[in-house]
């Protein structure tokens, strides 16, 4: 019974769940050229589905500008020593706790920063461990962390892929969805940006492995950098415009008012 133009924008790289892909929607935004093709074997018609890449804030844009000294003077970190960034998603939730105690039993020359989100109890327990390792919650200010980090240690959400592409930032995932973020690992793996590590103790010695290997951690940058798709969240706001636009011409050319034609543009529903 929905009367406005319906849009899907999909996340997850590769295996996003068949149910994203409804024939019911005028318009399906996909972040790669595979999760593409599954639409299209899901019976989406092919004037419906487009390749837009994954939506990020504009920050993570002007922070890969930047140099990464300049990030990491903004937050006070040290610029001399390897900086490896470990998160579990704002909520800090998965084995992000083993992965940390891990790391820091084998004592990585590194400085270590683990971002707990909202989840004070985490927080609390990482803060008691011995070694050079910083804890922060809750930041509103994470496109500085990955520019100013070498290494990101994470599961495999697709909006923190997005945004680590975007800054070139290479990564150990330790963790991943069953199903649909599995593809994520794999897309990343796959063109040599990540290392797949999903359990603590593997996690910590794929970034032992990685410091040690200065080139092969640029090379992986290098890698994740071209996987980025900056201006992605422009082209979706514009097609999605386009959509609501296009849908509130139709109304007035079948007679219904501009008033009523304008508060459907405004309506157009976005499901994501």
């Amino acid at each position: 019974g929905l009367s406005q133009p319906l849009a899907v924008v999909v996340l997850d790289l590769l295996s996003a769940h068949a149910a994203w892909f409804t024939c019911d929607a005028e318009l399906i935004l996909t972040p790669t050229d595979a999760a593409r093709a599954r639409a299209l074997r899901c019976g989406v018609p092919i004037d419906r589905v487009q390749v837009a890449g994954m939506p990020t804030r504009r920050a993570f844009m002007e922070a890969a500008a930047w140099p990464r000294a300049a990030a990491r003077a903004h937050l006070g970190l040290p610029q001399e020593t390897p900086v490896i960034l470990l998160v579990g998603g704002g909520d800090g939730l998965g084995p992000l706790a083993a992965v940390v105690k891990s790391l820091v039993a084998r004592c990585p020359p590194a400085h270590l920063v683990v971002i707990a989100g909202r989840n004070q109890a985490l927080a609390t327990v990482l803060r008691a461990l011995p070694g050079p390792l910083q804890v922060e919650g809750f930041v509103s200010d994470m496109a500085s962390w990955m520019r100013a980090a070498d290494l990101l240690v994470t599961k495999a959400g697709p909006n923190t892929l997005a945004e680590a592409f975007i800054v070139g930032l290479p990564m150990v995932f330790y963790a991943a969805v069953p199903g649909q973020e599995a593809g994520n690992v794999a897309y990343v793996v796959e063109r040599g940006a990540g290392l797949w590590a999903p359990r603590p103790e593997q996690a910590a010695e794929a970034v032992l492995s990685l410091l040690s290997r200065p080139q092969a951690r640029a090379e992986m940058a290098a890698r994740a950098a071209s996987l980025a798709r900056p201006e992605a969240t422009e082209f979706i706001a514009r097609k999605l415009w386009e959509l609501a636009a296009n849908h509130s011409e139709s109304m007035q050319a079948n007679g219904i008012s501009p008033h009523r034609a304008q508060r459907a543009t405004g309506r157009a529903s976005l499901h994501n």
